[in-house]
């Protein structure tokens, strides 16, 4: 759910880009709540109504990000009669331009490799699954010569 309090969303905003600027710096495992809001201006009172932790952050903005990308991911159909893979590696490069800080951080050796692997993962079994339901549907032509 999206939240739609002004205030809420821009809280949140300023913590992420100052999470993404201290990673850049060093690792999940080495910043604190105090350095975070210090670097984000805010009360760590503020910063604990919305996140356990710098870790709970993270996985926060890990899942909305996740879930952006697998709805997109899986919005396409692929039939046998129009294989067309530009419109979604456009989305993809899209989508990475558009949260290129935080994948910056995320694919360096300080970031969370668990969270490239379920992108990865998404994208190998949306293919897997249109490629084979391709040739299931076109395995009789394929193999009847």
């Amino acid at each position: 759910m999206v939240n739609k309090d002004r205030r809420i969303r821009k809280t949140k905003d300023v913590l992420k880009k100052s999470l993404i600027i201290l990673m850049k710096e060093k690792s999940i495992n080495s910043i604190t709540v105090k350095e975070l809001c210090e670097k984000a201006d805010i009360n760590r009172g503020t910063f604990y109504l919305h996140y356990k932790d710098v870790f709970h952050m993270l996985g926060e903005i890990e899942k909305e990000l996740f879930e952006e990308f697998q709805d997109m991911i899986l919005s396409y159909e692929i039939s046998p009669d129009k294989i067309e893979t530009k419109p979604i590696l456009k989305d993809i490069f899209t989508f990475i331009a558009k949260n290129s800080d935080f994948c910056i951080v995320i694919l360096c050796e300080r970031g969370d490799m668990a969270f490239m692997k379920k992108i990865v993962s998404v994208i190998y079994e949306k293919g897997y699954s249109d490629w084979s339901n391709i040739l299931k549907k076109n395995d009789k032509d394929l193999f009847d010569k």
